[in-house]
């Protein structure tokens, strides 16, 4: 008999008794998205145990175990609503549990016989062409176990792709909500050759991954060819935690008698200055490498929201598609006469494009991602990640008199400096600070500044100005904080109806995260005077 456990912190969650957490509260946690919302909570929002940051802070108000954060529309609609089901109440000796858990199953099958395709239906009807460029399967996984934080482990998957071909690997989460997007980007990129198989069957890919970068979630394992349209995916879960004794990860390589690369020249070539480490949006990229085809490289490159023939590298890449045989649209490289190399600079101070993985393609020709045919294109994978800030307070409380020191990191080159917002009862203070060249900032408040402030709590946002433009700023003399991109006025810290203390450092946060516009990344952290 199927007994069922109800949560004690969500009424709506129901679960199997032999697990010792609710389920239903982990998936919530980890996609930011409730199923079965708390019958408390406001429509549209859900409350997910956890602790946040904007990219990691929760308004001074809230607790952790409180914050609520807006929820998308799930893609079905969920279930009518019914009562909770009693466990071990039976009719004809089966359990009301074991009736769901069958019709789930019977139209789960249903669901799943094989159906027509209107969308081809139509095609044919009109007697459109299929395109031969669609992405089609022909990398195989061999199924992936579960794997925990920090284990070392090789994804292998066999392909009718010629022993020497290329095929990029991506390993993301499978379920990157904003949220996730904006405490920062985790995966696994890189670039894996086929080897030759049996004779008799077909090639073998071997990608070596490190789960030591990953987050507990479920993620998706994406091969894609780099000279063809062959695709491959498939799935596997990072777990937390310390692995079950006798759990071994190692590295396994495919053994065949022929299973050495087949070594390659390329015409093209490209590489990154400190590749296989994180970009952060905002840094310079340095590209190099040589091309004996042509005198020009042509860079384009694919990823998250961009179009999917490739863009060039502009302030807004994803309003600047190549096109096909027309090189103005390309980044042109020019390429040494003398030893054939090139090199590039992609300046990421101002450039608006979202986190993720990228693929940079070098061509010795103007040809897009479809038209790659005759030539011999390379590729390179890179992740890029939001710029973030750090920070904390080196001793709290602290007496009159004595000095309060705030320090951090902030990643991403921020030219523009650090923002420094102090808000306490008739105290406020906004001061822009310089980052240093190893990215760490700091800001100290003198012992002769802290004799003449009250005792109390002061509570302090850390504001990183992502693309060096802070989008949120304090007019000195108004008194009023302001939206630069629309001029705005969002709240007062000077005069009548003005916020004050955790009030205004509620609205600080609250202006900072709720608006998707503003990129402006955001750090809190409080300290006291007695």
């Amino acid at each position: 008999m199927i007994r069922l456990t109800q949560c004690s912190k969500n009424p709506n969650h129901w679960y199997s008794g032999h697990t010792t957490e609710c389920p239903w509260c982990r998936v919530g946690y980890n996609t930011g998205r409730d199923s079965f919302p708390h019958p408390d909570q406001n429509p549209g929002l859900t409350q997910i145990p956890g602790s946040q940051e904007r990219h990691g802070s929760l308004p001074f108000h809230q607790t952790e175990e409180t914050y609520a954060y807006p929820v998308k529309s799930p893609s079905t609609p969920p279930s009518p609503k019914h009562s909770p089901i009693v466990p071990g109440k039976r009719r004809g000796g089966v359990t009301i549990a074991g009736i769901l858990i069958l019709a789930i199953c019977l139209i789960g099958g249903l669901y799943f016989l094989p159906q027509a395709n209107p969308q081809l239906s139509n095609l044919s009807q009109q007697g459109t062409t299929v395109p031969a460029t669609i992405p089609h399967e022909d990398i195989r996984f061999d199924p992936i176990d579960d794997k925990y934080i920090g284990d070392k482990f090789t994804i292998t998957a066999t392909t009718s792709l010629a022993a020497g071909e290329e095929v990029i690997f991506e390993i993301n989460e499978a379920s990157v909500t904003q949220r996730q997007k904006n405490i920062g980007f985790s995966g696994i990129t890189g670039i894996a050759t086929v080897t030759k198989g049996d004779p008799t069957g077909p090639n073998n890919i071997a990608f070596d991954a490190d789960a030591s970068v990953l987050h507990p979630h479920e993620n998706i394992v994406k091969a894609t060819s780099v000279n063809q349209a062959v695709t491959g995916t498939t799935r596997f879960n990072a777990l937390e935690g310390i692995p079950p004794t006798g759990h071994l990860s190692p590295i396994k390589k495919i053994i065949t008698a022929s299973s050495t690369p087949i070594k390659q020249f390329f015409p093209v070539t490209i590489t990154a200055k400190n590749f296989n480490s994180y970009y952060y949006r905002g840094e310079t990229i340095h590209f190099s490498g040589t091309n004996t085809d042509s005198n020009t490289v042509y860079l384009f490159m694919l990823g998250p929201n961009l179009p999917e023939n490739g863009v060039r590298f502009t302030l807004i890449p994803k309003n600047d598609p190549v096109k096909n045989d027309e090189p103005e649209t390309f980044t042109q490289v020019p390429v040494s006469s003398v030893d054939r190399t090139w090199s590039y600079d992609w300046d990421m101070k101002s450039v608006v494009i979202d986190p993720g993985i990228y693929i940079i393609y070098a061509v010795s020709a103007p040809r897009d991602r479809t038209h790659l045919s005759g030539i011999t294109p390379r590729a390179l994978p890179i992740i890029i990640k939001p710029p973030f800030i750090s920070g904390t307070v080196r001793k709290s409380p602290v007496s009159k008199g004595d000095s309060v020191i705030i320090e951090g990191f902030a990643e991403g080159n921020p030219s523009a400096g650090v923002a420094v917002w102090i808000l306490g009862n008739n105290y406020t203070t906004r001061t822009v600070i310089p980052v240093q060249s190893d990215t760490t900032y700091k800001f100290e408040i003198n012992g002769a500044t802290t004799k003449t402030m009250a005792t109390g709590d002061y509570y302090v946002v850390l504001q990183h100005p992502d693309n060096n433009q802070f989008d949120i700023n304090y007019n000195a003399n108004t008194g009023q904080v302001v939206n630069r991109q629309t001029g705005t006025a969002l709240f007062s810290l000077k005069g009548p109806n003005s916020l004050q203390s955790s009030a205004a450092a509620d609205a600080l946060v609250t202006g900072i995260t709720d608006d998707p516009s503003i990129d402006d990344d955001i750090k809190t952290v409080k300290f006291s005077i007695k």
